[in-house]
């Protein structure tokens, strides 16, 4: 990990993802359940604190494409194996450098913009609407 930045600088993603998920790790993974990426909402919360716009086409593109189809593979794999598997270091390492990945490449969908306009993330649909205020909530404190 980083040291803290300062407001006026900014971090790539991973740092900051690398910055926020301790904090909101439970919140995130509640949505995380829901079907929701936890990646997605740290890079809403990334494009709120920084005025950034996402593209739409290739985020819902990066959601469905083989990084995330072999991330959710790894981590599956991981979460099947005992807690004292040799392997299950092993995959969270593979998991973690695929979530870095695709960090990256959330990263090249942000774009600069005058004013943040909130944005759902894919698969928000299976929220509820008091889920999404919870979301809407989750990524403005992310933010700050």
């Amino acid at each position: 990990m980083s040291p803290s930045l300062s407001n006026t600088q900014k971090p790539d993603l991973w740092t900051y993802a690398c910055q926020k998920y301790p904090g909101y790790k439970t919140e995130l993974l509640a949505f995380q359940d829901k079907g929701l990426s936890v990646n997605d909402l740290l890079t809403l919360s990334y494009a709120c604190r920084y005025s950034l716009s996402m593209d739409k086409t290739q985020w819902e593109a990066l959601a469905c494409g083989r990084t995330r189809k072999l991330l959710e593979r790894v981590r599956c794999i991981r979460l099947g194996l005992s807690k004292t598997s040799p392997l299950r270091e092993a995959a969270l390492g593979w998991e973690l450098t695929l979530e870095r990945w695709d960090l990256h490449l959330l990263e090249q969908c942000l774009h600069p913009t005058d004013k943040w306009q909130h944005q759902w993330p894919p698969h928000s649909e299976r929220l509820t609407s008091e889920e999404r205020l919870q979301m809407e909530a989750l990524v403005r404190d992310l933010s700050t």
